[in-house]
């Protein structure tokens, strides 16, 4: 990793810091983060991490700080509770979301909308098909330079699993609108909320069955004695197993 972060000074003595070590511990978080979408390999398995990700444990960062793991594991509580991070899930590994990574490192409004077309195209050049290439191209042109954009792929879902999400909309006639993304996000809370199922989960099944938004995977003409409904195919059983599967990977419950 070269290059360099920009790092505010009213850092040190924020608030949401008990002392100025939490606050070095936050900043070796922005610099460990990515300034573009970049495909990694930790503890063993290849990921993809968007501009302002990083992957690492709580040991790993106790180990690199030389600090005690429950004292890092506070600190990402604080910060979460504070909305400075998100954390995540990807093939099982910690995703941290450094939450306003692109107001901390922009330059200039204008700057972070240049930058951002050179990111998502290599994004693109990491895909194995044509399709894959347009479904991010054409997003990527209605992506605004905001932190999170709409349409930028979520935490803890794949790159694979997210363009066949946007082709099923593009097959639907869906738009992909900032009213759109809105209104997707809220349907994906709101059936999260209700089926104890993790969001990259519900994704992750509605691009499989082709649907172009966010549904319940088992209604409740499917609940009723646990068999599958025609059309979803996941009927209670399964529903409830997915949530259960969805535990033992680690995704994090959402505040």
């Amino acid at each position: 990793m070269s290059g360099y972060v920009r790092i505010h000074r009213s850092l040190i003595g924020h608030p949401a810091f008990r002392n100025d070590a939490e606050a070095m511990a936050f900043a070796w978080l922005v610099t460990k983060a990515q300034w573009k979408p970049t495909r990694v390999r930790y503890k063993e398995r290849a990921i993809v991490l968007n501009r302002g990700q990083l992957a690492i444990s709580q040991r790993d960062m106790a180990r690199a700080l030389d600090r005690d793991k429950a004292w890092i594991e506070r600190l990402w509580k604080r910060l979460r509770a504070e909305a400075m991070i998100e954390v995540g899930s990807e093939a099982g590994v910690a995703v941290i979301t450094i939450c306003k990574y692109a107001q901390y490192q922009a330059t200039s409004a204008t700057r972070e909308a240049v930058d951002e077309a050179p990111q998502e195209a290599e994004v693109r050049q990491g895909q194995g098909t044509e399709q894959v290439k347009e479904e991010i191209k054409e997003v990527s042109s209605e992506a605004k330079a905001s932190s999170p954009r709409p349409w930028a792929l979520p935490v803890g879902v794949s790159l694979q699993v997210w363009a066949d999400f946007l082709s099923n909309r593009k097959r639907k006639r869906l738009g992909n609108t900032p009213t759109a993304w809105k209104s997707f996000n809220d349907d994906l809370a709101r059936v999260s909320a209700q089926t104890g199922i993790p969001p990259p989960k519900l994704i992750e099944h509605a691009a499989a069955k082709g649907w172009g938004s966010i549904n319940d995977p088992s209604p409740l003409n499917g609940q009723a004695n646990g068999r599958p409904n025609q059309t979803t195919g996941m009927g209670r059983t399964e529903r409830a197993a997915l949530a259960a599967l969805a535990d033992i990977e680690g995704y994090p419950a959402r505040h």
